[in-house]
This record gives structure tokens, C-alpha cells and sequence, in this order.
């Protein structure tokens, strides 16, 4: 018995730009709509937080300090020893080439800057519901 529109905890959102006051705002947005809320401001730190704290959805900015946020993508998809979380990248970059070289790396789903609110509590919604279906289906496959 699984029921999609029912959390027992909050979901876990990892915020990753190195933009300050963009993060903050992200973080204050997320907060608000209950979402438990990490935040890294490069890609070493968000690869550390993302091994140390398990998020369920992160927003990826593409580009970061120390590693880029394609190059993060890349090794959550090839991090096989534990459930990927989603990855939806915030991006500023609109050549055609960055942004398929990040659905290429593995992102779920892609938001131009600047974006609102709704829109990436949409997007975070999206993905957790997916998430979601992929779970009852795994569940009643082994039952």
C-alpha cells in the first residue's frame, strides 16, 4: 500500500550557485513550501553534500567554481552505489550545445534563468512525483 501524494518527511533540496544572492533567494523560496533545503555554492561542495546528505531533487547551476555543474551531473549518473537524486539544472547559458551536453550528462530537467518561484517548485513537484511512480512500480514488481 503506497500512496504518491502522501510524504512522510520533506523532501531534501540541495541548492548548488555560486551566485549568493540567487541561492538565498532559491533557499528562502524552498523553505516556504517546506522543503528540507541544503545549499553548496561550487561543485566540490555540492558533490560533498550530495554524498554526505542524499537530497532528494538538486538545483544545479552549470556554471559553478572548482567543477561544473555538467561535470557533477555526469557523476551522479555514474554513482551507481546509491539512487541518484533528480537533477534540475538553473542555467543562464542558452547556446543549444550546453544545454545538450547537460541532458546528455543526465539532468531531468532544465530552467532558464531567471525563473520564478513557481516554476522551479513546479519542476521540484515534477520530479518527486516521478520519483514517486518509479518507487510503486519497483514496489509491485517484487510484491
Amino acid at each position: 500500500m503506497s500512496d504518491g501524494a502522501i510524504r512522510t518527511r520533506a523532501a531534501r533540496v540541495l541548492v548548488v550557485e555560486d551566485a549568493p544572492d540567487l541561492r538565498a533567494l532559491y533557499v528562502t523560496w524552498l523553505l516556504a513550501h517546506g522543503y528540507d533545503v541544503d545549499e553548496a555554492s561550487d561543485g566540490r561542495r555540492a558533490w560533498e553534500r550530495i554524498r554526505a546528505e542524499r537530497p532528494d531533487v538538486v538545483l544545479l547551476d552549470l556554471g559553478l567554481p572548482t567543477i561544473d555543474g555538467q561535470r557533477v551531473a555526469t557523476w551522479l549518473r555514474l554513482d551507481r552505489q546509491r539512487r541518484a537524486p533528480a537533477v534540475i539544472v538553473i542555467t543562464g547559458q542558452l547556446e543549444p550545445d550546453a544545454i545538450q551536453a547537460a541532458r546528455d550528462a543526465g539532468v531531468d530537467a532544465v530552467l532558464f534563468k531567471p525563473c520564478g518561484e513557481a516554476e522551479i517548485t513546479a519542476a521540484i513537484e515534477a520530479q518527486l512525483a516521478r520519483a514517486s511512480q518509479a518507487d510503486e512500480r519497483a514496489g509491485s514488481s517484487t510484491a
